[in-house]
């Protein structure tokens, strides 16, 4: 494929090794040079399906790992906050 052509994908494990958000694959994997298929679908940011994947395979979504433990500590924060507001005023 084009993106192992140019080093995205690992040759050897077909592990996605460039960060999509930040390198250009959008000028490698354009409707210019691709399969018959690609032409189908947008590559427009916020709207492809191939970047959402992309992300996904690269670990970089809103429902990866990388953000569950941001977000309990703001959750218990919250609590925290909450609880000691509300006992302020008991």
């Amino acid at each position: 494929t084009k993106l192992k052509e140019v080093g995205h994908i690992d040759p050897g494990s077909n592990m996605l090794i460039v960060d999509p958000t930040k390198s250009n694959w959008r000028n490698i994997i354009s409707p210019s040079n691709s399969t018959h298929w690609l032409d189908q679908f947008a590559l427009k940011p916020g709207y492809s399906p191939l970047a959402k994947a992309l992300h996904r395979a690269w670990a970089f979504h809103e429902y990866c790992s990388e953000v569950v433990v941001p977000a309990l500590h703001f959750f218990e924060d919250w609590y925290n906050i909450s609880k000691n507001y509300s006992n302020t005023y008991d």
